[in-house]
């Protein structure tokens, strides 16, 4: 594996980029201009990438902390479903703490 392509060992490419397609295809529905457009993909990188220079621009920093609030309560109603999704989220392997080593 290349160094340009080393990532994909512990990333999956659709939750970290989708956004950008699901923030375009809905902008495009709904009609949106440039400049809305333009915002959308702000908003969305906002959310995939946990940037500070999204979360420092106006109404973006009030919000900011929504969207993991929103990634929790989603993942707490999932669970109660009983969605089987990994639960070694702290542990060994691919978890949270050994992508970001």
């Amino acid at each position: 594996m290349t160094a340009g392509t080393a990532f994909l060992e512990k990333w999956f490419l659709t939750p970290l980029v989708g956004c950008f397609g699901a923030a375009a295809a809905t902008s495009r529905i709904l009609g949106l201009d440039r400049k809305q457009v333009q915002n959308a993909m702000g908003i969305a990188y906002a959310q995939a990438a946990g940037s500070k220079e999204m979360g420092s621009a106006g109404i973006m920093r009030a919000i900011y902390g929504a969207f993991p609030g929103k990634a929790g309560v989603l993942s707490s109603l999932m669970a109660q479903k009983a969605l089987p999704l990994p639960n070694r989220v702290w542990r060994e392997g691919l978890a949270f703490s050994r992508i970001f080593q």
